[in-house]
């Protein structure tokens, strides 16, 4: 292009013209504002954040100091431990899984098979080693703490394993007749359960909830297949019950050494100089970038989050997903990248506390049943009977302070497993809570349902299960605790 005199005219003249037309020089200083209000804000999260350095050393030192005291490796139930598990044997390949623990195993008629059996009795050293260790009061694992989310844990698995292996010598002893024998077992699992505990990450609070969980289940399988029937067999059942489980204590000290753990992450991310992918999708976030501008308001947010999962913990509050991903967003003051990967789960811990509390509630309720049932020679019609002989009052759920509920009818349809072939079309007793919905749905929340309603389930009146058969000698009976 020329101009009159024929030289090439400047390009820049009709560009400055357009810019100087007033309208559009406010629409292009719209995105450079947008620019500038969001670097100023960023800079403001960056000097609110502190020093990530810093923070690393006191998150890590908060962390390490939520670690278990030592202890003299003498008296360490870890050792035990670790010298119980080495002598687990597999017989044939067979070995207890979770599937078999938690199905299999709880009818009657595994405990007759032959696999099994020759399990139970290639494995009573195991056994008998775990029955000593637990007995030892002090325990430490030895876990890293200055590793953070990273350390290994790997005694958790070998010791789920063990957990099956008493609950398998519980059922042993029972069927045998041995109930003191199968008690004395039973606690055992308890003090496993609360070594396990010792350490605070969540992952340990949670086996040991399962352990717990695993145990009362395990009891359950005894009154109904194996029942106990003399007042002095049951009273040493409800003596080695654990019931004071304390668990909204216990969900608010494993949410403190998470809120530690977490911050310990974030900062360590902050200053490590790694990568991490983002989201669902293939970028990542380099650690520079993060430290700049996501860390400040990401820590800031893990913080308030966690102070109020914490408070609705004391309270007895729960959250579902739905409920915990709305909390989060609702609370977002900015990027919250480690936040959103490291805290959904958080709202269930409590639930989880919750119904580990009302298991050995129901329990226990079971129990003072079934002692009422010994004294009498008939059941009663309604928990406040029990109340004050057996029961100091009528016990009440966890969720909505709700009574406890008693009800009798056939196992249902939608139960295939063992129980319906046990017991076929008679009247089995449930002793059960409404669960977090509220809703009465006649205790079968464990029966294949909407599993909400918590139910322990009881032998009629009168019910004539199989003989025992005699125990493998040499299987040592614990003891007490």
């Amino acid at each position: 292009m020329e101009d009159g005199s024929g030289a090439p005219a400047d390009p820049r003249v009709p560009l400055a013209a357009w810019y100087l037309q007033p309208g559009l020089r406010r629409m292009m200083m719209i995105p450079l504002m947008e620019a500038v209000a969001l670097t100023v804000l960023l800079l403001l999260l960056r000097q609110s954040g502190g020093d990530p350095r810093a923070n690393l050393a006191e998150s890590t030192a908060a962390f390490i100091a939520a670690a278990p005291p030592p202890v003299a490796k003498s008296e360490n139930a870890a050792e035990l431990y670790a010298a119980a598990t080495l002598l687990v044997r597999p017989v044939s390949g067979f070995l207890i899984t979770a599937h078999q623990s938690s199905e299999e195993m709880q009818s009657p008629a595994w405990l007759e098979n032959s696999e099994a059996r020759a399990y139970y009795s290639a494995n009573l050293p195991a056994i008998n080693a775990l029955l000593l260790a637990t007995q030892t009061e002090k325990c430490n694992f030895g876990v890293n703490y200055p590793l953070g989310n990273s350390a290994p844990l790997p005694q958790l698995k070998k010791l789920r394993e063990a957990g099956r292996l008493l609950a398998l010598d519980a059922r042993m002893k029972a069927h045998a007749g041995d109930h003191a024998g199968a008690a004395s077992t039973l606690a055992a699992m308890y003090a496993l359960a609360r070594h396990i505990g010792s350490d605070r990450f969540l992952i340990s609070q949670l086996v040991q909830i399962a352990i717990e969980s695993q145990a009362d289940s395990t009891l359950e399988n005894i009154v109904c297949c194996d029942p106990p029937t003399k007042t002095a067999e049951l009273e040493a059942y409800r003596k080695q019950l654990r019931t004071n489980r304390e668990g909204t204590q216990r969900s608010i000290e494993a949410l403190q050494t998470e809120k530690k753990m977490c911050l310990m992450g974030i900062d360590t991310f902050a200053t490590s100089g790694l990568t991490m992918p983002m989201g669902k999708s293939s970028a990542v976030v380099n650690n520079d970038f993060y430290a700049a501008l996501l860390y400040p308001s990401d820590r800031a947010c893990c913080q308030e989050v966690m102070d109020e999962f914490m408070a609705r913990a004391a309270r007895g509050e729960t959250m579902d997903d739905t409920e915990v991903d709305d909390f989060l967003s609702a609370r977002q003051i900015g990027p919250m990248v480690m936040t959103r990967m490291m805290l959904p789960a958080m709202g269930r811990i409590v639930y989880r506390f919750q119904r580990n509390d009302e298991s050995a509630q129901l329990a226990d309720t079971a129990l003072a049943f079934l002692l009422y049932r010994a004294k009498y020679g008939r059941d009663v019609a309604r928990i406040d009977d029990l109340v004050p002989e057996f029961l100091p009052k009528v016990p009440t759920d966890f969720f909505h302070h709700l009574p406890l509920k008693l009800a009798s009818s056939p196992i249902s349809e939608t139960q295939h497993g063992w129980q319906k072939e046990f017991f076929g079309d008679q009247n089995i007793i449930r002793i059960y809570s409404f669960g977090k919905n509220g809703i009465d749905e006649n205790g079968l929340g464990n029966e294949g349902m909407d599993p909400d309603d918590q139910a322990f389930i009881l032998p009629p009146l009168g019910f004539k299960p199989a003989p025992p058969v005699k125990a493998p000698a040499g299987s040592n009976t614990g003891a007490d605790f």
